[in-house]
């Protein structure tokens, strides 16, 4: 009878390792980068209203076709933004404005659903990245604001094409508001994870190179998730600006290889429940050698 359990025990371990696999292999054929970076000016303070002026560009596809960088650039009297993303991810965008009642978005999104976990036991993963530096700075802009949002989300079940645009939910966001007041000041506030801006007191923001490391939790064997960050700046300039920019950049992969964060695996301890288990197993294996013999 033990010779019995023993065989069905491993005959059902050398299955779930083989559906282990093949679920790996199968989600390998789903592997896919997303990079799009997008910028945006409008006269009218109204998305898609007349007068738009809009570039952007984008590139989808499994990791070895991301084969060029992407560029946006726009340009007019009393404004201008553009921004490049490299074939590794690494990216960096600016803008300026200096005209009356305008609004204006510069955007990138670069997604990965390639993060699987391979081995036979769960992993904790992290993502690893690295913030390149930027600087934003508003003057003598009553009623104006000047915004960045970086973002971190998690698709915990990845498909190709559109869902890149719909995660399931946010694992790092940091915000970050200059803005004008009616006596010509500037204020800045901030909310979310800690990215180290520094406000000047007067019309600045700095905010200084780091690496961030953000847990994204536990990968059970042969799980995928997909990952999706985003840098989001926006301006609205409801009356008139003195002096309005912005910079910022971010090489993204800390390795420098990687089309998007590095990820970083680690094995989950085993509980102390199952510590105590192993010995009672090692007892029943040597019984059953003594019995085959």
């Amino acid at each position: 009878m033990l010779k019995i359990f023993f065989l069905q025990f491993f005959l059902k371990k050398v299955f779930l390792g083989l559906c282990i696999i093949l679920l790996s292999f199968s989600n390998m054929t789903l592997a896919e980068i997303h990079q799009q970076i997008v910028v945006d000016f409008d006269p009218q303070q109204g998305i898609g209203e007349p007068g738009e002026d809009r570039d952007s560009d984008a590139i989808t596809g499994p990791p070895d076709q991301i084969n060029r960088a992407l560029n946006a650039a726009i340009s007019g009297p009393g404004y201008s933004a553009s921004g490049s993303v490299g074939r590794f991810g690494n990216y960096g965008i600016q803008g300026s404005q200096s005209i009356n009642a305008h609004s204006m978005q510069t955007q990138v999104v670069i997604a990965n659903d390639d993060i699987v976990n391979f081995t036979g036991i769960p992993q904790r993963i992290k993502a690893n990245f690295i913030i390149d530096g930027g600087e934003f700075v508003l003057g003598a802009a009553p009623g104006a604001t000047l915004e960045y949002q970086l973002n971190l989300f998690i698709d915990d079940s990845p498909t190709s094409g559109a869902d890149f645009l719909f995660p399931d939910r946010s694992v790092f966001r940091s915000f970050g508001t200059l803005s004008g007041e009616l006596d010509q000041s500037t204020t800045f506030v901030s909310r979310g994870d800690d990215i180290e801006a520094v406000f000047d007191g007067v019309h600045s923001v700095e905010i200084p190179v780091s690496l961030q490391s953000v847990d994204l939790g536990v990968l059970n064997p042969g799980q995928r998730i997909g990952l999706q960050y985003q840098m989001d700046v926006t301006t609205s300039v409801p009356q008139f600006v003195e002096f309005l920019s912005f910079q910022f950049s971010d090489p993204l992969s800390v390795d420098g290889v990687g089309a998007s964060p590095t990820i970083e695996f680690s094995a989950v301890p085993i509980p102390a429940a199952g510590l105590l288990f192993m010995p009672a197993l090692a007892a029943l294996l040597v019984c059953f050698k003594r019995q085959s013999r």
